[in-house]
């Protein structure tokens, strides 16, 4: 019957699950194993000097205090080894960078070279204010100069006379365009500045209605000056030579590293029918799955499940499994 099938599937499930911790089990008992036997293959002298360190060291002590202890014999046993490569030099070398004579050295060569360096600097910032001051003048003229253009444009008889017309056609479409139009400029012809809006406004609710549509082009106006970008100046020939060629991410070879890649994950007939059945049984949950396969991950199981999906249709046949346990069962009359 179908209970009994689920019964044994289940314990089927179970019987993976603990073998896949045994087998945990089993690969942490193999690494201890090599570390002590890699403990025991050290030689004698180093089991020797530890427990002196050790010995030499007091019982109490903070965890600062440890470590510092552990960084100076790592910094004598370091010391021991380059001893025997060169002649003995007394340590330290200096207590502060400014007891070596190449600091002093420097430090001389600095005040010769100062003043060149700030007349130097001077000069590139004079330059650079200059050529920054040339540009935005030629831009103001430039940009005055499309503006006139641009007024020309919009001013033609005849471009005046086609918008007045495409006006007329979609207003009459749409009467809401012609309210809002009339609306806005029935506003603008009452309120020239702000200190003539008393004269215009008729009633309180109007006055009120006219400052609080100013208030709101103010800030309107506020806020668009805030988000806009300045544009930077056009870079000179200096800094349009200073370049940086990421390489970051580059595959000189892209297909040689498909192909390893796809090397290191293969899959056997065994594993993909194991990985069929148990994504049947337990759909998505591929953490389960994985535990049922012994050399996959649980990533390499993701990645399976999706470049096979449209092979396998897994969801077709998940779908003809569900159907056969709603299946009634057929009772027959004899």
């Amino acid at each position: 019957s179908q209970k009994e099938k689920d019964e044994i599937i289940a314990q089927i499930t179970n019987l993976d699950q603990e073998i896949h911790q045994v087998e945990s089990k089993i690969k942490n008992l193999q690494k201890k194993q090599d570390q002590l036997e890699k403990e025991t293959a050290k030689p004698q002298e180093e089991k020797r000097e530890s427990p002196e360190l050790n010995q030499s060291e007091p019982k109490h002590q903070s965890i600062a205090q440890i470590i510092y202890a552990e960084n100076r014999r790592k910094a004598e046993e370091a010391h021991k080894m380059l001893s025997k490569m060169g002649p003995k030099i007394d340590l330290p070398l200096y207590h502060q960078p400014s007891d070596t004579a190449i600091y002093q050295e420097n430090k001389q060569k600095f005040a010769v070279f100062k003043n060149r360096l700030i007349l130097h600097l001077k000069k590139r910032h004079q330059a650079r204010r200059i050529r920054e001051k040339y540009l935005t003048e030629r831009y103001d003229q430039l940009m005055q100069a499309w503006l006139k253009k641009i007024e020309r444009i919009e001013n033609n008889a005849k471009r005046k006379a086609k918008e007045a017309k495409s006006r007329e056609f979609y207003e009459k479409l749409f009467p809401e365009i012609k309210k809002a139009r009339e609306d806005r400029e029935r506003f603008q012809s009452r309120v020239g500045t702000r200190g003539s809006i008393a004269g215009y406004a008729r009633t309180d609710a109007e006055l009120e209605q006219i400052v609080d549509g100013l208030n709101e082009q103010e800030e309107e106006e506020k806020k668009m000056r805030s988000f806009s970008v300045i544009p930077p100046m056009m870079l000179d020939s200096h800094q349009r030579k200073m370049k940086f060629i990421n390489n970051n991410g580059l595959l000189e070879d892209p297909m040689f590293e498909y192909k390893e890649s796809q090397a290191l994950i293969k899959w056997t007939e065994t594993e993909k029918q194991i990985f069929k059945e148990k994504y049947l049984q337990h759909p998505k949950n591929f953490v389960l799955i994985a535990s049922c396969l012994q050399k996959k991950s649980v990533p390499e199981v993701i990645q399976f499940y999706y470049q096979s999906k449209k092979k396998e249709n897994y969801k077709q046949l998940l779908r003809k499994q569900n159907m056969k346990k709603r299946r009634p069962f057929k009772v027959s009359y004899t």
